[in-house]
């Protein structure tokens, strides 16, 4: 179930609240001349969902999807991260209040690309550096997360699978999940970036 993003065209004849069905194609194809040609294009590496009971949740997706528990990341609240086909689903316990924390996430595997967004999004005040104390946090595994919001305050997750290959001005802004919580054996073989989901990206082969 490899959900990759695509600039798939409206439905004939269903206006969009911006114009018509032609005017969103036209906007598509401007968009994808300026900043995706000859480039590779992002995809979505996961979602997160909000539950009330992590264990609860676990046997849910367990048992009517046949989700496959793997390792995760030790975070201030509970967290389990499954794999279900290609795609990671994150579940993230708060029971006491809605949290504005939940959010999906798109994946670079261009360096220049996942720069170019750090900084625009940096010059365009999209930079989300309040809903988990920082915006940049370095995983166990090396790869990097980047959080920042859309023009509706969403929360976008956006991440790379190498730090050090990245600018030391973005690599030195960054915050480290293992310096905040302390990361057992289970947490530090983590990965955003499994084996299993080898084909995500458009144009690869599984």
């Amino acid at each position: 179930m490899a959900l990759i993003v695509t600039s798939e065209q409206p439905q004939a004849g269903f206006p969009t609240s911006q114009g018509t069905p032609g005017d969103a194609q036209r906007t598509v194809a401007r968009s994808s001349d300026r900043h995706m040609t000859g480039a590779q294009v992002p995809y979505i590496n996961h979602v997160a969902v909000p539950v009330d009971d992590i264990d609860r949740a676990v046997t849910f997706y367990q048992d009517w999807f046949d989700a496959k528990v793997v390792p995760s990341p030790r975070f201030p609240v509970p967290v389990a991260w499954l794999l279900l086909g290609k795609v990671q689903v994150h579940l993230v316990q708060h029971p006491d209040q809605p949290s504005p924390a939940y959010h999906f996430s798109v994946a670079f595997e261009s360096r220049e690309q996942f720069e170019a967004l750090y900084w625009r999004a940096g010059r365009e005040g999209q930079l989300d550096r309040e809903t988990f104390q920082h915006h940049l946090y370095e995983l166990p595994e090396g790869a990097v997360q980047l959080y920042i919001r859309d023009v509706s305050g969403n929360i976008i997750e956006c991440v790379y699978p190498d730090i050090s290959a990245l600018s030391s001005e973005i690599a030195d802004a960054r915050l480290l999940w293992a310096d905040l919580n302390e990361q057992s054996p289970w947490n530090n073989s983590s990965s955003l970036f499994m084996p299993e989901q080898a084909g995500l990206a458009p144009g690869t082969r599984c």
